[in-house]
């Protein structure tokens, strides 16, 4: 006897700056694909915990009260206490189960989740970065720049894919070239640890601008955000901006190539976040290829490896969804809520 998937399923997706929620009301039956609606956002930083924006959430939805949810969050799921890296909310998830009276509560590292989405992403919201071949017997590696550096892996096993989550945008990157040793060399006066995402995120690239004020020792200018390095970059209306641009898709290219590698992603790459679907034009334009493909010995070992791009507009739903979705097809007898 399989378990009654009753719709509608809540869906989070919970950022360092921004949280989303959704219902999952049913599946198409043509398409397979999940059926989204009553999505909202909101800022993180109007909340002081998760549970006030849940709350928020809930007094805006009509119809049927979710009995069950996945949450996708912004950092490491280890035990019962949620922390998330970028955001000061934490909260316990059997807590949080009774307190909303939840069938089934599960919590999720959100890159782990998208990872779970990808097979669920039709085709038409991937853009192909990178044409190659993808071998479905081997893993796939999903990469996203946003507040932070989100990372996981999907590998398929007999009984179909597992995500295996990580903290893969707090190792270290290395310079792949002369100018970005003389970076690196300024980067370390601040700090002896130079994590990926310190340089490849929102604030990686603004600290990027700002390393190549100091290295041609000059002002920054009236440029506060990573939208305004990336507009000025785009428009070549400040030079720091296009050399911190153009560094910054380098810096992906050679940190992507290097995750292609550790994972086996034969499978494919998969990128996501909040940054790249933006700027989709200029990634192929950029030295993201090139430093991808530069990996020596193994430059033969990554040359057919397709890299696309997720464009769809709700990723991270989808991978909640698929999630809570298999976890209810267990038989009910050994199923247990979490």
């Amino acid at each position: 006897m399989k378990t009654n998937k009753q719709f509608p399923y809540l869906v989070a997706d919970i950022g360092g700056t921004n949280t989303r929620y959704a219902l999952v009301t049913g599946i198409d039956e043509q398409t397979g694909e999940f059926q989204i609606s009553q999505s909202r956002i909101f800022l993180s930083a109007d909340y002081d915990s998760f549970s006030m924006s849940l709350d928020t959430y809930l007094e805006t939805i009509t119809g049927l009260r979710p009995q069950n949810a996945c949450i996708a969050i912004a950092g490491p799921v280890t035990d019962d206490t949620v922390e998330l890296t970028n955001l000061k909310w934490q909260f316990s998830v059997s807590k949080l189960k009774k307190r909303y009276d939840f069938n089934t509560l599960l919590v999720v590292n959100d890159f782990a989740g998208l990872a779970y989405g990808v097979p669920h992403i039709p085709q038409s919201s991937l853009f192909s970065i990178k044409p190659g071949v993808a071998d479905e017997k081997a893993a796939k590696v999903i990469i996203g720049p946003g507040t932070g550096l989100g990372v996981a892996a999907l590998v398929p096993t007999a009984s179909g894919y597992v995500p295996v989550p990580g903290e893969g945008g707090h190792v270290a990157v290395a310079p792949g070239n002369d100018i970005e040793l003389d970076l690196f060399r300024i980067l370390r006066q601040q700090q002896q640890h130079i994590s990926a995402e310190e340089l490849l995120s929102g604030a990686g690239l603004l600290n990027l601008y700002r390393t190549y004020a100091k290295l041609h020792q000059q002002p920054t200018t009236n440029i506060f955000t990573p939208a305004e390095v990336t507009q000025h970059a785009l428009a070549n209306t400040d030079p720091l901006c296009v050399e911190a641009f153009g560094t910054f898709l380098g810096l992906l290219g050679s940190y992507c190539g290097d995750l292609a590698l550790i994972y086996g992603a034969k499978g494919g790459v998969y990128l996501g976040g909040g940054i790249l679907p933006k700027i989709q034009p200029h990634i192929a334009e950029s030295q993201f290829l090139n430093r991808f493909m530069n990996k020596g010995a193994m430059r033969k070992y990554v040359k057919d490896i397709p890299i696309q791009l997720i464009t769809h507009r709700q990723p991270a739903f989808i991978g909640a969804a698929a999630w809570l979705h298999d976890h209810l097809t267990v038989d009910t007898d050994k199923a247990e809520t979490k």
